[in-house]
C-alpha cells in the first residue's frame, strides 16, 4: 500500500508584526508604495500569502493593490530583484466611512510559487492604480517594530526600516515616530525534510528482511502440514 505524504508542514508565520498595536495610518495614493524590511531567520519557506493592514478605500474608486517581495539593496531600500507578488482583491479592502478609520488585515494569495531562504528582504505594499485616478487607500502602522517568525526565538528586526516608492524609484524613509513599521505578515510552510538516502536504504533492507522471515515461516508451516510429525508420549503409572 502506498501512502501519500504531505511534503509541507502546517501553515505558519514566516515574518510578521500584525500582533503589534495599530498606531497611525499612512496614505497610499495611486502609483505609490510603502515598503517594510523583514528578515527570515532560518529555513527555506514556501510563501503562500501576504497580509497588510489597509482600508479607507473610497467607494467607486477601487485601487490596484499589489504586494511585492523584493531583495535588499544598499541604502536601506528595496532592490531590483522581484521574488514574487500577491494581488489583492480591491473588493476586500474596507471602504471609507466618515469619522472612522476603517482598516483591517487583508490577505492575498501568492500569484505564483515563491520560495525564500534565510536572509533580508522587503515587503512592498504598492498601489498600481493610474496616476491622477484618485484611487487611494490607507495603510496601517504599528508603534513598535519587532517582527516575529514562528519557531524562531527573539525579534527578527528591532529597528524599523521603511522606504517609499514614487512610481519610479525607492527612497529610504525615516518615520516621525521611532520604531514605526507597516502592519504586515507573510504566511507560508516550511518543507518537511526529505529522508536521506541512507535512511531510505535502511527502510528497504528492513522490509526485505521482514519479507524473507515471513516467507520462511510460510514454508515451514506448509511443510508441517504436508509431513505431520507423530508424537508418542508414555505416561508412567
Amino acid at each position: 500500500m502506498l501512502i501519500a505524504v504531505n511534503t509541507y508542514a502546517q501553515s505558519t508565520i514566516i515574518a510578521g508584526d500584525l500582533q503589534n498595536p495599530f498606531d497611525v495610518i499612512g496614505n497610499l495614493p495611486p502609483n505609490y508604495g510603502w515598503a517594510q524590511q523583514f528578515t527570515i531567520a532560518s529555513g527555506t519557506w514556501n510563501v503562500t500569502a501576504a497580509e497588510v493592514y489597509v482600508g479607507n478605500q473610497y467607494p467607486g474608486l477601487p485601487s490596484v493593490p499589489v504586494v511585492q517581495i523584493r531583495s535588499d539593496a544598499a541604502g536601506n531600500i528595496p532592490g531590483d530583484t522581484l521574488f514574487g507578488t500577491f494581488t489583492m482583491n480591491p473588493n476586500n479592502i474596507p471602504a471609507w466611512e466618515f469619522g472612522v478609520n476603517h482598516l483591517a488585515a487583508v490577505s492575498a494569495p501568492a500569484d505564483s510559487s515563491i520560495s525564500l531562504g534565510s536572509g533580508t528582504y522587503w515587503l512592498c505594499m504598492m498601489n498600481l492604480a493610474a496616476p491622477n485616478s484618485y484611487c487611494a487607500i490607507d495603510v496601517g502602522f504599528a508603534d513598535a517594530s519587532p517582527m516575529q517568525q514562528s519557531g524562531a526565538a527573539g525579534n527578527l528586526i528591532n529597528v524599523a526600516r521603511l522606504a517609499t516608492w514614487n512610481g519610479q524609484s525607492f527612497s529610504s524613509f525615516t518615520p516621525g515616530i521611532a520604531d514605526q513599521s507597516l502592519l504586515v505578515q507573510l504566511d507560508g510552510r516550511l518543507p518537511i525534510p526529505e529522508l536521506s538516502t541512507w535512511t531510505l536504504a535502511g527502510v528497504g533492507a528492513f522490509s526485505l528482511l521482514a519479507f524473507r522471515r515471513k516467507s520462511a515461516n510460510y514454508f515451514f508451516a506448509r511443510a508441517a502440514n504436508r509431513f505431520p510429525i507423530a508424537f508418542h508420549i508414555d505416561i508412567g503409572t
